[in-house]
């Protein structure tokens, strides 16, 4: 059982990992949870906590107009959503991978019998197929993950089509364990 696979991983790929990595942990913290009920918690408790202000400010004497206590807040919370948006945005452009470096560009995948031997520009690594904690397979990309959040991706356009895509499934299904769509 040898097979060459010839990988071209382009920055959407990368957003569709990353994309993965997101919903899976979406759907692992909310188990038994509604998204809809905890969002609606949240915003009840930061309601009550601004209305307790309030009220603690008009018992203390204090005199607020309220139109323009709500005009300021809504001021107050646009710029800090902005803010944030900016902030998390520089971050997100500063942490993706550069164009043909480690995970970008091209990489040869050789299937073989002890391991999976993954080589690109940089270098190669030889990984155990022990070393593959989880394979996971959208419509569009395999993931092999050597740990919770830190994997290959793998984009089924390079395969040569559906039966490399099933025959490769089923050699990492048979060494590593059960898959998940």
């Amino acid at each position: 059982m040898q097979t060459d696979l010839h990988i071209d991983v382009t920055l959407d790929d990368y957003r569709a990992y990353l994309s993965f990595l997101q919903t899976r942990a979406k759907n692992t913290t909310s188990q038994g949870r509604s998204p809809i009920l905890t969002r609606f918690l949240t915003f009840f408790v930061s309601m009550s906590i601004g209305m307790v202000l309030l009220l603690l400010v008009n018992t203390l004497g204090g005199r607020i107009h309220l139109p323009s206590a709500i005009g300021a807040a809504l001021l107050v919370f646009m710029i800090v959503v902005s803010v944030i948006y900016w902030h998390m945005k520089k971050l997100h452009d500063q942490m993706l991978p550069q164009p043909n470096g480690a995970v970008l560009g091209n990489h040869l995948y050789q299937v073989r019998e002890e391991a999976l031997h993954i080589r690109s520009s940089y270098g190669a690594t030889q990984l155990a197929w022990s070393g593959i904690k989880s394979f996971e397979e959208t419509s569009t990309h395999f993931f092999l993950f050597i740990d919770r959040s830190i994997g290959f991706i793998l984009p089924k356009r390079s395969f040569a089509g559906e039966f490399q895509q099933n025959h490769f499934r089923s050699v990492v299904t048979e060494r590593c364990g059960s898959t998940r769509t």
